[in-house]
């Protein structure tokens, strides 16, 4: 809802602008709407992909790193991809897509580089004080250097963090209770600052909608925001501003969506809590849950829910390289194999994986011969980014 209204405002004031630099002018068939039923090859030679939203990125040889639009076929391959594309990088060490179409890189030189489309460097973190003071920044940005002497850093949704003087610095909207008339970046603090003196034990960061969760090298998990859907605390207190300590011990790695959380447990055993559908109801429990054993890695997704089901999309990856989905298939997340619009039990959906991915509505699955497949739907990359 966020990332809507924000991309309704940004049309409403300043129109169509070009969304990244260097774009391919290739031919591209009509008769690609975006939905997958199966999962269907996208590209080749993949390093990793990161997913926001609707935005694909893809990383190749080289560290090349390029915009896809699965809205969007190709007729012919072009480097190794099936879909329509964009350069984004031709030279970086990680990449951090962060909000609708700005991204972070990080450089060999642990710089970080910033892009913004539409928006420009309309983001919380360069600290805009007005709308006048934002519009004098709507011109694209491309590859801006931004922070030097990052070596730690992440982004989710509407989110980027990185470590400084062993500090955990957040920026974007989900570290900012918003409401439906507060949301531009001139309406919030530009970064905030938590774990002062103590970021070194900072493991991974994550967000969903208005949360940021942390893992911790011990294994635990913090999480601060709405508390709306009960993902902090059981308590009817509705917004956490500090982090508070919700899991103690034990966890490798965590993953946030829309109103879920999940977390991969050092014994392999994979547990979600928000969301959870009981007796063919939709409730929202503090408590997680387990949904499987034996899980080598998990991404966290979302899909439009039916009437009275969940939103969540899970896939996993078992340690025998098979990939396995649960939770809503609304748009075909876990293809049309499956025909349940929730689905409470794990179900296979490809041998000889080793990633995996989620996105709105959509799930990548990342093979041994570095081949990406996709299934789900795709919408059109934001209201501007194709329109040439």
């Amino acid at each position: 809802m966020i990332r809507f209204k924000r991309m309704m405002s940004m049309f409403l004031l300043f129109g169509l602008i070009s969304i990244i630099s260097m774009p391919q002018t290739l031919k591209v068939s009509a008769a690609n709407k975006g939905i997958q039923k199966k999962y269907n090859l996208a590209a080749r030679n993949v390093r990793n992909i990161r997913v926001y939203g609707d935005y694909l990125f893809i990383s190749q040889k080289k560290n090349h790193i390029v915009l896809v639009d699965l809205t969007k076929k190709l007729k012919k391959k072009e480097a190794g991809l099936y879909y329509k594309y964009r350069w984004i990088s031709k030279n970086a060490k990680a990449y951090f897509p962060a909000s609708e179409d700005q991204i972070f890189i990080q450089n060999k030189r642990n710089e970080i580089l910033y892009t913004g489309g539409e928006m420009g460097k309309c983001y919380s973190m360069f600290g805009h004080k007005d709308v006048d003071d934002c519009d004098k920044d709507m011109a694209p940005a491309v590859n801006q250097v931004v922070l030097r002497n990052i070596t730690k850093c992440w982004s989710d949704d509407s989110m980027f963090a990185y470590v400084k003087n062993n500090n955990l610095v957040v920026s974007g909207s989900a570290v900012v209770f918003q409401d439906e008339y507060h949301y531009e970046c001139y309406d919030v603090k530009s970064k905030y600052t938590f774990f002062k003196g103590k970021a070194d034990r900072v493991k991974q960061v994550v967000s969903g909608n208005e949360n940021i969760f942390v893992l911790m090298k011990d294994g635990s998990v913090w999480g601060r925001g709405s508390n709306e859907t009960k993902l902090i605390s059981v308590s009817d207190k509705k917004y956490y501003k500090k982090f508070v300590k919700i899991v103690s011990c034990g966890v490798r790695s965590i993953a946030a969506s829309f109103n879920s959380v999940g977390m991969l447990k050092k014994d392999g055993t994979l547990w979600i809590w928000g969301e959870k559908m009981v007796s063919g109801k939709l409730t929202y429990v503090t408590e997680p849950y387990k949904i499987t054993g034996n899980v080598k890695e998990f991404s966290l997704g979302w899909s439009n829910p039916k009437k009275n089901t969940g939103s969540a999309v899970v896939i996993f990856l078992k340690n025998n390289g098979k990939a396995y989905g649960w939770g809503a298939n609304d748009r075909y997340a876990l293809t049309s194999k499956y025909k349940a619009g929730w689905i409470d039990k794990p179900v296979k959906l490809k041998s000889n994986i080793k990633h995996v991915y989620t996105g709105d509505n959509k799930t990548f699955l990342l093979d041994n011969q570095n081949r990406l497949y996709w299934a789900g739907m795709q919408g059109y990359t934001g209201m501007f980014g194709w329109m040439d």
